[in-house]
């Protein structure tokens, strides 16, 4: 090998030993005053070149300052990381949702609902419905459906009567009040109940009339209108016929009792023209 060539391969080889050559220069941008601040922010055994490496914290000259063999127990930190340095980073995690974001709406119940002993029907909004009808059912002004009890409708100005399944009553009595085939209270009406095969007269209140007239018509005690009978009234102190369509018989005769044109039984007395007397008892003897 030549000379020229010797000459050439050292030039070649300068840049890469240059570079072995070059001095380690420290980070600057990490400094420490002493070991014992470069323990607490977590730096030990910084060789020289490394950050926060001075020969000021390298006391023995051997190219580690701040050896952490020579740290008083407690002083040596953990680390600080970059992210953990930073006061203003914030996890993901950590961020609390938005308290004004909505949640996913639970479906709303409608239809039958039975809370705390009773029953309710809710809209499909699922508020419960008041004051009206579903079906055969009353539910009251506070959503409750009407069980046992009787409730005035505004809507259809009458009174019903809600049995304990809480359907409304119809064609039967409650007490001394007759509900009809829609379900309404009869007033000031006659009705007739074909189980009892009877008329009777309700009044304006709604009770059965009894012990009284209704027209030509006698109500008894039981508030059966009277057909095909005799009845004393003690208000006129008088006996009447019924006839059988339960109008009063009045200028006739019923068997040997005539009954005057006011309809009472005719006693002590003329009667038909004169030409008939009747005693006491109002019985004609022939």
């Amino acid at each position: 090998m030549n000379k020229r060539h010797l000459l050439k391969l050292g030039l070649a080889s300068l840049p890469a030993l240059a570079l072995f050559l070059h001095p380690v220069v420290a980070d600057e941008s990490i400094h420490f005053s002493s070991c014992k601040e470069a323990w607490e922010n977590g730096y030990a055994d910084i060789h020289k070149g490394e950050p926060g490496y001075s020969d000021a914290l390298d006391r023995d000259h051997d190219g580690i300052a701040c050896e952490s063999n020579n740290a008083p127990k407690g002083v040596l930190k953990e680390k600080k990381t970059g992210a953990s340095q930073d006061n203003n980073s914030v996890s993901p995690d950590s961020v609390a949702p938005n308290s004004a974001e909505p949640t996913p709406s639970v479906p709303a119940v409608s239809g039958w609902v039975r809370q705390n002993g009773s029953w309710y029907y809710f809209s499909e909004n699922g508020k419960p419905v008041t004051n009206t009808w579903q079906g055969a059912y009353y539910l009251k002004s506070d959503g409750i459906m009407a069980e046992n009890e009787w409730v005035y409708d505004n809507y259809y100005q009458a009174w019903y009567y809600l049995k304990s399944d809480g359907s409304y009553a119809r064609n039967t009595w409650q007490g001394s009040y007759y509900l009809k085939s829609d379900g309404k209270m009869a007033q000031g009406e006659w009705i007739y109940d074909s189980y009892y095969k009877a008329w009777y007269y309700l009044k304006s209140d709604g009770s059965y009339a009894h012990n009284t007239w209704q027209g030509v018509y006698y109500l008894k005690s039981n508030g059966k209108m009277a057909k095909s009978e005799w009845v004393y009234d003690s208000s006129y102190q008088s006996w009447y016929y019924l006839k059988s369509d339960g109008s009063y018989a009045r200028n006739a005769w019923q068997g040997n009792y005539y009954l005057k044109s006011d309809g009472k039984m005719a006693k002590n007395e003329r009667v038909d023209g004169g030409r008939y007397y009747v005693d006491a008892s109002g019985l004609w003897k022939p």
